[in-house]
């Protein structure tokens, strides 16, 4: 090779190195976030929270195209174009951003955003080939519903410009058929009334299903005189049930049970449950001769024609009947619905019946009958934990370890894993002790962002660790607006913790399988907050806090303005008077009733009552925490009256159902906060 052709190789050579130098240096840039455009971001978000538009969006176009939150200052200028009502700008935006990131979390709000711009613009053909891009490719998506009520509006606007009688009649039509699917799909939605207006505007025939969709649309939407002129003009196999709930609101009882009588047995089979359910329920309080009556009477509908909804009949009956009645009721549900929504309580109540009446080898039987066939019901863990503790009476502590075990793993956020877990650390004496010496951890608990409760792909972990630190929160609520993990994250870091938590905690009750109890959603539906005043009061009135805590959670959720129907206030829900006498009592200086919205004197007080009830009931914070929802006089008459052989039994027989459930819930989130904290 002569010298001219080396030169030539070690020039090209040069070029291409210089060349992959230059496109991983942008590679490294595009996987990094400098502190110029971390800041100009920033910026923009304070401007953005001002709404203040313009400069966002200057600060977010200023942020380099190399960046690796280029894609969401992408995104952020098209949505600041948008509020500045300048479309040509917000569409070329989205359009870049679905042409550069087409798998971005983010895309399904791109192509709808843009979708929604056309459609403003009233550039309506391209308006609808971007609803339908949005029907075809993200089906499962929240816009998928919202992208047919545009389509429909879309056609209803291309019937006015058409001349042909024949072009009118056909888009009339199909716009006619999306505000249909939208109703039928989202009766109660966003834009349910915009679609009925729409229908109402075509000024073209209706058949009866078109009646019945816009009925049920005003009726869940409380519409309640606009539904019934609908709901009249439809099927009465499909409208039954809502114009029997219509004309009892209507206090025209009479017609109200009229209707029922006549379709239940012809047209139960048309409405779902939940619906059937209430028409029934319905039906049974308005009857002349008393609720019992209404019930009988709809059984006896029920069971004459087959009709659907005799076990939940059953079911109601068996909560107004004596206990040989109960347990009739409750055997037929059983026997009769096995798979019913309604069998695995039924056979629960059986099962506790027997244990009750000592009759321990029909109740082991029952007990291990629910335990295979109902595993995952509400039920569940009661029926285990007392079979538990009849296999320590009739068969062997090791067995009975293994159910008392097997309630800690498979239910092991419920009050009977509490229970469980006392039983197998002291089985001859399963106390109800608490410790307070403890104290909570006073520092502010740092959340984790719930990734393992979203369908976000791992390589977008990094982009969304990088939208935390921006605090860009409500950029991450378009993610999963549905999303109750990352919905209750989002509130919890801008401040509103009741929600937070009550999010968190529906979104755990979906879970057949709980999550470990370091997962953060743990942190979310079980939040600590007032931590120093909560260890001071309690060490002060020699409480637990982990138990006052789990008390506050279930009387405000730590909303500290919380007011009930009743009157109750604050943090510990106390009533006024029993403040009052409180302060006087213990000598803590209380204001009035607005003192109670102050989470300090609050819980002073709320820890100076459970202090007092416990001293009037032996020292017992069981007794205690039940007196704080039932009153120290109720529980003090039920100790001493009720037959019980332990607290365990006395918790299950405590006559009050509220208070009852009260207690559970309350030694349920103080084991969940030992555990998670």
């Amino acid at each position: 090779m002569d010298w001219k052709k080396k030169l030539k190789f070690i020039l090209i050579t040069s070029a291409f190195a210089v060349l992959i130098l230059i496109v991983l240096s942008n590679v490294v840039k595009m996987t990094q976030v400098s502190e110029k455009d971390f800041k100009t971001y920033r910026q923009g978000l304070e401007y953005l929270n001002k709404k203040d538009f313009e400069n966002a969006y200057f600060n977010f176009s200023n942020v380099s195209k190399t960046s690796a939150i280029y894609e969401i200052a992408l995104l952020r200028q098209a949505m600041c174009a948008d509020e500045l009502n300048d479309s040509q700008t917000a569409e070329k935006k989205y359009r870049l951003f679905i042409e550069k990131y087409p798998e971005s979390m983010f895309v399904q709000k791109a192509y709808y955003s843009l979708a929604q711009n056309s459609f403003r613009e009233k550039d309506y053909n391209r308006a609808e080939k971007a609803f339908n891009d949005i029907r075809k490719i993200f089906k499962e998506s929240e816009y998928n519903t919202a992208s047919g009520y545009y389509l429909g509006v879309i056609y209803s606007e291309k019937a006015k410009e058409e001349k042909d009688e024949k072009n009118i009649s056909e888009k009339k039509q199909k716009a006619k058929a999306y505000f249909d699917e939208y109703l039928a799909q989202a009766p109660n939605g966003r834009l349910s009334i915009n679609c009925t207006d729409a229908i109402k505007s075509l000024e073209i025939p209706l058949n009866q299903k078109d009646y019945y969709l816009i009925g049920r649309a005003y009726f869940k939407n409380g519409l309640i005189k606009q539904a019934y002129e609908y709901f009249n003009n439809s099927y009465m196999a499909d409208s039954w049930g809502y114009l029997s709930l219509i004309y009892t609101k209507n206090k025209d009882y009479t017609k109200a049970r009229e209707i029922f009588e006549n379709n239940y047995p012809k047209y139960s089979a048309n409405l779902d449950d939940d619906l059937l359910q209430t028409v029934i329920e319905n039906y049974a309080q308005i009857h002349p001769q008393g609720v019992k009556a209404g019930w009988y009477s709809a059984l006896e509908l029920s069971v004459s024609s087959k009709a659907k909804g005799e076990d939940f009949i059953l079911y109601r009956l068996s909560k107004l009947e004596n206990q040989q009645v109960k347990n009739n009721l409750y055997e037929r549900i059983y026997t009769k619905y096995p798979s019913g929504q309604f069998a695995s309580d039924a056979l629960s109540n059986l099962f506790w019946q027997a244990y009750q009446a000592k009759n321990y080898k029909e109740a082991m039987r029952l007990g291990q009958l629910h335990i295979k066939n109902y595993p995952n019901t509400i039920s569940a863990p009661f029926v285990m934990f007392w079979t538990a503790k009849l296999a320590e009476k009739t068969v062997s502590r090791n067995e009975a370890k293994g159910l008392y075990q097997k309630i800690i793993t498979k239910y092991p956020d419920s009050y009977y894993a509490y229970r469980a877990s006392k039983h197998i650390s002291n089985s001859q004496n399963p106390n109800w002790n608490t410790k307070y010496s403890q104290r909570l951890p006073e520092k502010r608990q740092i959340i984790a962002f719930p990734f393992n409760h979203t369908n976000i792909p791992e390589d977008n972990e990094k982009l969304i660790n990088t939208i935390l630190k921006l605090n860009d929160y409500k950029l991450l609520g378009e993610i999963d607006k549905d999303n109750k993990a990352v919905q209750s994250w989002i509130n919890y870091k801008e401040g509103n913790y009741s929600t937070s938590a009550l999010l968190a905690r529906n979104a755990l009750e979906e879970y057949e399988t709980k999550p470990d109890f370091s997962d953060s959603l743990y942190k979310l539906a079980y939040q600590l907050h007032y931590q120093d005043v909560i260890n001071d009061n309690a060490k002060a009135f020699i409480l637990d806090p982990y138990l006052v805590t789990a008390l506050i959670r279930e009387e405000s959720y730590f909303n500290p303005k919380a007011q009930s129907i009743a009157g109750a206030r604050g943090l510990m829900q106390l009533m006024p008077a029993t403040a009052s006498y409180i302060a006087n009592k213990s000598g803590i200086i209380y204001t009035g009733p607005a003192s109670l919205l102050t989470p300090e004197t609050n819980i002073k007080l709320g820890c100076a009552y459970l202090d007092y009830a416990k001293t009037r009931l032996h020292e017992n914070d069981m007794l205690a925490v039940a007196s704080y929802n039932g009153g120290p006089n109720a529980v003090r008459s039920w100790k001493d009256n009720l037959t019980y052989k332990n607290f365990d039994e006395f918790v299950e027989n405590i006559p009050y159902p509220e208070t009852r459930e009260y207690v559970k819930k309350v030694y349920r989130s103080y084991w969940v906060y030992l555990n998670v904290y």
